[in-house]
């Protein structure tokens, strides 16, 4: 139970020549959709959420812990990764890193030429863009925006005064072209000039370059929104748990890795992965230095 993109072939390397086929797959749009969906009984063997959101699988009991001994390439994750405390309770651990990014704001630089030299957040806000400006049908990217920009210490911890704040930010709708669900509708979009700058992921900015679109992505003075999306083991799934970490142990290989990167512009967990790809790549997505 996954992401779309994450059931690419290419990011489980020689899984499926082993068990000869390829895993079932069920894809979300989003953590709040995962959630709810296993939440309210639909068992797949293994599920991919975000970090911010590890917490509340813990808490509801749907994840198992992982046993990190099983794990091929555990001395190769990027250490920062692992310092997620939500992934850890009385030694146990319960998620393994997967890919990793960042949200910001993706702009077409040459409909834009003059105003993105104070990047922020609030060009989302830009009456002088109304019409021409896309944001994600999400709670992770609306309200966290709004607080961002309100200069909210914490948006992950807001008391009921900050709430009401970001309540009052929201009137943003009427300045959008739409709140969009797939990446294929921003990266369109963006394309073609609907709009001129929208919420969006390392993932649409790679693909964007690719195909010569003149893009940038923003490092807004407020902060970038940083991820990390780990593979988990559901407490009560089915399957067998040989194939279950088989599958983990592909997804954490160089070649995925490489693949992550080249094709997706996220940062993959296996250090090693950036070493496979050329320096030229990892400096076009911003990934000179995955340990900063």
């Amino acid at each position: 139970f996954t992401w779309p993109g994450y059931d690419a072939v290419a990011l489980r390397p020689g899984f499926d020549e082993t068990y000869g086929a390829e895993p079932d797959f069920l894809l979300y749009a989003d953590n709040d959709e995962a959630f709810d969906k296993v939440a309210a009984g639909f068992r797949p063997t293994i599920v991919q959420p975000t970090n911010h959101t590890i917490a509340r699988w813990r808490t509801a009991s749907l994840l198992k812990p992982i046993d990190t001994s099983r794990l091929a390439n555990h001395a190769s994750i990027l250490p920062g990764l692992l310092d997620i405390p939500a992934l850890q309770d009385s030694g146990e651990t319960f998620g393994v890193p997967f890919a990793w990014g960042n949200s910001s704001i993706i702009y077409r630089k040459d409909l834009l030429p003059e105003g993105t030299d104070d990047q922020s957040w609030n060009i989302l806000w830009d009456e002088n863009l109304a019409g021409r400006i896309g944001q994600r049908d999400s709670m992770d990217a609306v309200v966290l925006n709004a607080a961002m920009v309100l200069g909210i210490d914490d948006p992950y911890t807001m008391g009921e005064s900050d709430l009401e704040r970001v309540r009052e930010k929201l009137e943003q709708r009427e300045l959008l072209a739409f709140y969009w669900t797939g990446r294929s509708e921003v990266e369109q979009a963006l394309a073609t000039g609907e709009v001129m700058a929208a919420y969006g992921w390392n993932a649409s900015y790679a693909a964007l370059k690719r195909k010569d679109v003149d893009v940038g992505y923003m490092v807004p003075r407020e902060g970038v929104l940083t991820w990390v999306d780990f593979t988990c083991l559901i407490a009560d799934g089915p399957g067998d748990d040989d194939e279950a970490y088989d599958y983990i142990n592909a997804g954490l290989s160089v070649e995925a890795g490489a693949y992550l990167i080249e094709t997706f512009g996220y940062g993959a967990a296996n250090a090693g992965a950036f070493e496979a790809v050329a320096p030229e790549r990892l400096a076009d997505l911003g990934m000179e230095d995955p340990r900063r």
